[in-house]
C-alpha cells in the first residue's frame, strides 16, 4: 500500500472482508465514495481524495491520541453526511 499518495491496492474481496460488507455493499459504497469526489478508482488501484478546501500537499500532523484535543475520531458516516451537505 503506497500511504503517501493516498493509494491502496488491497483487492476488493479483501477490502469488503475488512469493512464486513457483502460484494453488493462494498460496490454501493464505493460508488457513493466516487460520487461525492471522496476517492478515485480504477482498478485495482482506490485513491483517497483531498475534501473540498484543503490542500493536498499539505504535511499531515502525527495523529493525535482521543480525546486529544482536535484530535477526535470522526466516523465515515459522519464524514459522508458532511461531504453530501456540501454538495446539496
Amino acid at each position: 500500500m503506497t500511504h503517501a499518495q493516498g493509494l491502496s491496492y488491497y483487492g476488493d474481496p479483501t477490502l469488503a472482508r475488512r469493512l464486513c460488507l457483502s460484494d453488493e455493499q462494498f460496490a454501493s459504497a464505493r460508488q457513493q465514495l466516487i460520487d461525492l469526489e471522496l476517492i478515485a478508482y480504477r482498478s485495482p488501484l482506490y485513491q483517497v481524495l483531498a475534501l473540498p478546501g484543503t490542500v493536498a500537499a499539505a504535511p499531515r500532523p502525527a495523529p493525535r491520541a482521543p480525546g486529544a484535543a482536535g484530535g477526535e475520531p470522526v466516523s465515515l458516516a459522519t464524514l459522508l453526511q458532511q461531504a453530501q451537505q456540501r454538495r446539496g
